[in-house]
């Protein structure tokens, strides 16, 4: 099969590695893929990141066709994505499937349907909703508004009838929103190809003790100021306590003034980006996940793989791969306070440490891999392409 992928390109983020496995693992599987990239170079975002993410797919074999523009919303996107769409790689056949990721790709898709309908069978996967929306109704989506976001999303549906989610509860959230179709959507868990041997902890990223991690974009969406005061909480009863913040975004130069203001600048290290950042969470003595919703966290996984335990609030995303007290410790959700005394909770008893790391890599082992990700996500296009 020959498979064109598109998504906007505007950082590094949770569907932006999906897609960095997935391509090369349907090459293994004797597909052909290419990956589509449309870059805004006035929204928010890293083009550093950006040329990182296209580089990667290269240095993968897998062939990119990358454009920039100055709207998501330009006309000229769907019909440069269906030119290359019926052109294939190197001008050869066309494609016989077009895969979508993120909400834009969506749009540009359904154009493209409304106009040749069956010539461009699409398949969608779902990874998150509109940021500001998910912070305020994650844990009431029956509430979340009709507005353009949720009307655009509701409308390509009546184009792109296959649609899948990474996890069941953003399928579960979408369909309480009222989205057409979603209560039937199929679920396709990530999956990992994580190496036998883990690598042996860096000595530089030990800052601290005990030392926490938290990895991912600095949006709000991630939480990290909760993360922050919870720190306020935790620093009279651990004096030499660090938080190591791994990432970047709009957010960097807010959460560095709120450190100060919570008399927190000596023991909370903004890093930045980094492409390895399991070697901070293998110098870490537990790995923190604020956010207030994921699709399914790559950082959880990350974690899991690194025999670090998790701490996270009970919410979409992270509740879907935590068994509280089996793989990890869920907190009440948004609230600092419960963040802070389950991380307490969690230092004090090096025997739940050792119990919930055990877990964690058994549950990834069996049952996220590559292979099975791969092969479910198969079975959805032999069903959509018929």
């Amino acid at each position: 099969m020959k498979i064109l992928f598109a998504q906007n390109a505007q950082g590094i983020g949770g569907s932006e590695n999906y897609l960095l496995r997935l391509l090369p693992a349907l090459q293994e599987r004797g597909h052909e893929v290419a990956f589509a990239g449309v870059h805004n170079t006035r929204a928010q975002g890293s083009a550093t990141e950006v040329d990182l993410w296209m580089q990667g797919f290269r240095d993968q074999n897998v062939p990119v066709f990358f454009r920039k523009t100055q709207s998501y919303l330009d006309p000229s996107v769907p019909w440069w994505l269906w030119r290359q769409f019926r052109s294939g790689v190197a001008q050869q056949k066309p494609f016989d499937l077009l895969h979508t990721h993120l909400i834009y790709a969506d749009f540009w898709a359904a154009c493209i349907r409304a106009l040749v309908g069956n010539r461009c069978p699409v398949v969608s996967t779902v990874h998150g909703y509109e940021e500001r929306i998910l912070e305020r109704f994650v844990l009431e989506p029956e509430r979340v508004p009709h507005n353009l976001y949720w009307q655009v999303f509701n409308a390509t549906r009546r184009f792109l009838p296959c649609t899948y989610s990474c996890s069941a509860g953003l399928r579960d959230f979408y369909a309480q929103a009222g989205i057409r179709g979603a209560a039937k959507w199929p679920v396709v868990e990530h999956g990992f190809d994580f190496p036998g041997v883990r690598p042996a902890p860096d000595p530089n990223c030990r800052l601290g003790t005990p030392q926490i991690a938290v990895i991912g974009r600095l949006i709000k969406r991630k939480g990290v100021p909760l993360a922050l005061e919870a720190m306020q909480q935790l620093l009279p009863i651990y004096p030499g306590i660090r938080l190591v913040v791994v990432g970047s975004g709009p957010e960097q130069e807010a959460l560095r003034q709120r450190a100060n203001e919570l008399g927190l600048s000596n023991h909370v290290h903004f890093q930045g980006f980094d492409p390895d950042p399991i070697r901070w969470m293998l110098a870490s003595d537990l790995v923190l996940v604020p956010s207030y919703a994921e699709g399914l966290p790559l950082v959880i996984f990350e974690a899991f793989f690194a025999q670090k335990p998790v701490v996270a609030f009970d919410t979409i995303g992270c509740r879907d791969l935590i068994q509280n007290g089996e793989t990890g410790l869920l907190a009440k959700p948004f609230s600092p306070e419960s963040l802070a005394e389950q991380i307490q909770f969690l230092l004090s008893d090096s025997h739940l440490q050792q119990k919930l790391t055990a877990q964690a890599e058994s549950r990834l082992r069996q049952h996220y891999s590559l292979d099975r990700m791969t092969r479910e996500t198969e079975t959805i296009y032999n069903k959509c392409i018929v």
